[in-house]
């Protein structure tokens, strides 16, 4: 899974996939869920992948599913208050940025959280 979460960031950032990397990462973290669905990390990152990709339905369900796993996986919750806010869906964003508020423990997650919910209360 460390493969997966590599592409992740390289994505996140705007960088191509490498070229050594014939398999889409999407397909390998289904591929993963396939084996282990109750896995909150690999639903992180497949939602986190459909996210960078504008695949926003899928995203949030898969973000929803690795919060609903564990309920304090402040990164899922920080993702999903991303998707949501993309939809328009204000109330829940600032509900999902409000949950990274409480169970992150990454000064910079939070920082993050807090300019996400303070844009949409003056949005």
């Amino acid at each position: 899974m460390a493969g997966i979460t590599t592409l992740l960031r390289r994505l996140l950032r705007g960088k191509a996939v490498p070229e050594e990397e014939p398999e889409d990462p999407v397909v390998r973290c289904q591929a993963v869920l396939a084996e282990r669905p109750r896995d909150p990390q690999a639903h992180f990152e497949l939602g986190s992948l459909y996210y960078v990709r504008g695949r926003l339905d899928e995203a949030a369900r898969e973000l929803e599913e690795a919060v609903a796993l564990r309920s304090d996986f402040a990164d899922a919750h920080y993702m999903l208050g991303l998707v949501y806010a993309r939809q328009g869906l204000r109330e829940k964003a600032a509900r999902a940025f409000e949950r990274t508020l409480k169970t992150s423990t990454n000064k910079m997650m939070r920082e993050y959280a807090q300019n996400k919910l303070q844009a949409l209360s003056e949005a």
